[in-house]
């Protein structure tokens, strides 16, 4: 069985033959995909993890020698935490939020794909369905999971794989255009995902593509799959 997001990507196992996309068309339909960077660390805090890894070598070195330590109280003050608000932030991590209303279709569908036993689930399924339902295509999502639970399908015509799209060559170019080598997986991974999603999504997505550094660029886009897992 095979967890339910990775039928979004079970196009990329197959020839891919061009159909028509409609995109969401709900009046009542919103989705706002908003992103946020996040210090993860700062001066104080790796030159404080710094000095207690210093300090617990040093001591393990000590005990391995035969002196009787305890590294925990001698490495007290080296290793307690620091106040280190307003410290400059040394390296950030990005995360992305999901709001607006689920669709009732696509959430339906996927709770059936799950029931039906095609793809695996959990605890957490109702949940993992309401985000997709959120973040989705309906016209395209919908028809790839009602082929996924029928027999035959597509093998018996019933159903055309939809295109796969470009914005994985774009996470490329901005990879490449700042001097580091592009990940195929992922750009392979991004094409063949984005013809599900809606478009306030993939907007998202792009806004990783404008950061300065590549590692800032990796670490973007990271975030925005890791919403998928």
């Amino acid at each position: 069985m095979r967890h339910i997001r990775s039928y979004l990507v079970a196009a990329a196992l197959c020839i891919f033959i061009p159909s028509g996309c409609g995109s969401s068309d709900d009046s009542d339909s919103w989705l706002l995909v908003t992103r946020q960077e996040v210090c993860k660390e700062t001066e104080c805090s790796r030159a404080s993890g710094d000095a207690c890894s210093r300090c617990l070598d040093v001591c393990y070195d000590a005990m391995m020698s035969g002196t009787n330590l305890d590294c925990e109280s001698s490495c007290h003050y080296s290793c307690k935490p620091r106040d280190c608000e307003g410290s400059p932030c040394v390296a950030s991590d990005y995360e992305f939020t999901v709001e607006g209303p689920a669709h009732p279709a696509i959430k339906q569908t996927c709770l059936q794909l799950s029931a039906s036993g095609v793809s695996d689930s959990g605890p957490g399924i109702i949940d993992e369905c309401h985000l997709l339902a959120q973040v989705l295509d309906p016209s395209v999502i919908i028809p790839h999971w009602q082929c996924a639970m029928r027999d035959g399908c597509p093998e018996d015509g019933s159903y055309d794989y939809p295109p796969t799209g470009t914005v994985g060559n774009e996470y490329c170019n901005a990879v490449l255009g700042r001097g580091e080598k592009c990940e195929p997986a992922v750009k392979a991974y991004l094409n063949d995902i984005e013809v599900f999603f809606r478009t306030e999504a993939i907007d998202a997505l792009k806004t990783c593509f404008g950061e300065p550094l590549s590692t800032q660029v990796n670490a973007c886009t990271m975030a925005w799959i890791s919403l998928l897992e």
